[in-house]
């Protein structure tokens, strides 16, 4: 699945709260230099589905992109979620298709 995972939120404190992985990258790397990675400008980001081997269909917004990869960020329980994925795993849709809506817009 992954070239790497993690790098998320890790919580102990309070009983026993349970490791929360946050960022995820698949069949990586996504890019090997900063050059190669584009974006919209904030709040403009596009909307899109995708179909994750580990979570199932999901909608998100497409936050950068390189020529084999898509960052893609989508919330969930109150977590914020961020995974590059391989482009072909990747349909633009629009705002009206999505069934998730982004709270920061």
């Amino acid at each position: 699945m992954g070239w790497a995972k993690g790098s998320g939120i890790f919580g102990e404190g309070l009983g026993k709260i349970p490791k929360q992985q946050t960022s995820f990258v698949y069949e990586g790397p996504p890019f090997t230099s900063s050059g190669e990675v584009s974006g919209a400008p904030y709040g403009r980001e596009p909307y899109v589905r995708v179909e994750l081997p580990d979570r199932g269909s999901l909608d998100a917004l497409a936050t950068r992109w390189s020529r084999t990869h898509v960052l893609i960020r989508w919330e969930e329980d109150f977590t914020t979620f961020n995974a590059w994925i391989p482009v072909r795993w990747v349909k633009r849709i629009t705002e009206e298709e999505s069934r998730w809506k982004a709270t920061d817009r």
